[in-house]
């Protein structure tokens, strides 16, 4: 799509279609006024109406880029604080089973569970 509208700004494409557009024109016996008018014309707006759309088909990409960014951001943060959440919980589980555990006294204290400095 982007050399297709490349291509229709181009000079080469542009002098084409003026001849063309002249010659037809010649062909059906317009004043030479009303060609070069004509021709004028096709100069000044069509690399207008082709910038203006390549812009904005550039703008549409960068900002689907951004927006993509933003997604994976905001998908890192969800998964951080889900991590957060589930060390937070493990903690707390843990903490529940030996508090279970030293009111039933069955609690194990190892080498491993302390270590003294």
């Amino acid at each position: 799509m982007k050399d297709f509208l490349k291509k229709l700004g181009s000079r080469k494409f542009l002098m084409a279609l003026i001849s063309v557009i002249s010659g037809i024109m010649t062909m059906a016996n317009c004043g030479d006024s009303l060609i070069q008018l004509i021709c004028s014309l096709i100069l000044i707006i069509v690399p207008v109406i082709v910038y203006i759309v390549t812009e904005g088909v550039l703008d549409y990409t960068g900002i689907g880029l951004a927006l993509d960014q933003v997604i994976e951001a905001v998908q890192k943060y969800i998964d951080s604080k889900k991590e957060e959440e589930n060390e937070k919980n493990n903690v707390e589980n843990t903490v529940e089973e030996d508090v279970t555990e030293l009111q039933e006294g069955t609690l194990e204290i190892t080498e491993n569970a302390i270590s003294f400095d």
